[in-house]
């Protein structure tokens, strides 16, 4: 009628909408567990044909679309503690292949205005391969432990700071046999290593070491480390530049305990 107000747009209509394109699964679904909605890109990642076709085959989310139903359980709780979830991540059936997919849910908890729980809202996001590049992650770093701690002495990753501290971020057992400190002490501590140095064999290490940063070039070299009591261990030392970390200088080394080759090596002089 000429003159009359436009209707404003109802927020249902705005969520439908927005609910069609996302790119993205999107869904409504009942605090009993069936899904109310599912929006086309949720449908596809099911392998469904339709949103009346999954909304018929999902009769119960928690046993149906969990593979660990107790998920359900759990995310029901924190939209009741927290009114929303966010990056809810679960292992979950491709309903129509019963394929194993995981996938991160953000939703929230949907209400009257008496405070009556009506829905929960949320999206689907498919995240298999990111999940599956962080399990070979990790997966790597537990080989490449394991490979370094068989390693005879120890490795270690030192930072070495403008001012000339060293602040170690990694360190394997092996300090335990060659200095007789725990991980923890030199992780703690980065000069802790450097301060069993023998003061005899200490200006040749520093220049050595400071030459190797500076030009960021390997170095091998020998020294004798002086532990409590006055016990005297020699120690090889392989080291090498690492990427830079903050700016500032970055060595990986490897060091073996050597006393008894050098204890050797005096005792075949003595007899020449």
């Amino acid at each position: 009628m000429a003159g009359s107000t436009p209707l404003a747009p109802r927020p249902d209509d705005d969520f439908s909408s927005l609910f069609e394109f996302l790119p993205i699964g999107a869904y409504r679904s009942s605090p009993e567990g069936r899904q109310l909605r599912a929006n086309p890109a949720l449908v596809r990642l099911n392998g469904f044909d339709g949103e009346a076709e999954q909304l018929a085959a999902l009769r119960n989310i928690a046993t149906d679309w969990y593979v660990d139903p107790a998920r359900r359980a759990q995310f029901m709780a924190l939209l009741e503690r927290d009114g929303k979830v966010i990056g809810f991540e679960s292992e979950v059936w491709r309903f129509t292949t019963r394929e194993r997919i995981w996938v991160s849910e953000h939703a929230h908890a949907v209400r009257n205005a008496q405070g009556q729980l009506l829905f929960y809202e949320g999206t689907v996001e498919d995240i298999s391969d990111r999940v599956a590049e962080r399990v070979a992650l990790a997966r790597s770093r537990e080989e490449m432990r394991q490979i370094i701690d068989l390693v005879p002495g120890m490795v270690y990753r030192v930072v070495i700071l403008p001012d000339g501290q060293r602040r170690t971020t990694f360190i394997s057992p092996g300090v335990r046999d060659l200095y007789e400190l725990g991980p923890e002490d030199v992780l703690r501590d980065g000069m802790a290593l450097h301060r069993l140095r023998h003061p005899e064999d200490r200006p040749q290490m520093e220049k050595a070491t400071a030459d190797a940063a500076l030009s960021r070039q390997p170095l091998q070299v020998e020294f004798r480390i002086l532990l409590p009591g006055g016990r005297v261990k020699w120690v090889h030392l392989v080291s090498a530049a690492a990427p830079v970390d903050g700016g500032n200088e970055v060595r990986v080394d490897m060091a073996f305990d050597i006393t008894s080759r050098k204890a050797a090596e005096a005792a075949e002089a003595t007899l020449q």
